[in-house]
């Protein structure tokens, strides 16, 4: 199912689930979003394709901060120093 790529993402959103209901292959949620990548404008599928895993880091982290209760306990940088381990700057 290929759909005009020159429409925005929420357009072609729209329309794919419109038509997925009626492709019978296309019956698992990760077939489904293959498939709605592969639609995109190739410059925006470039993208979704580098940030995917990303994304589902993010989604993972999430889940085990909700169910475990376990949250950060340093910033984003305060962990990393400046040059190699095991060496001072």
């Amino acid at each position: 199912m290929l759909i005009q790529s020159n429409k925005t993402v929420e357009e072609y959103e729209i329309r794919f689930m419109e038509l997925v209901k009626y492709i019978h292959y296309l019956d698992s949620d990760e077939r489904q979003a293959e498939h709605f990548v592969y639609g995109l404008n190739p410059h925006i599928r470039a993208m979704v394709r580098m940030w995917k895993p990303v994304a589902k880091a993010v989604e993972c982290g999430r889940y085990v901060e909700e169910h475990l209760g376990i949250k950060r306990d340093v910033g984003p940088t305060e962990s990393l120093q400046p040059g190699f381990p095991g060496k001072t700057p």
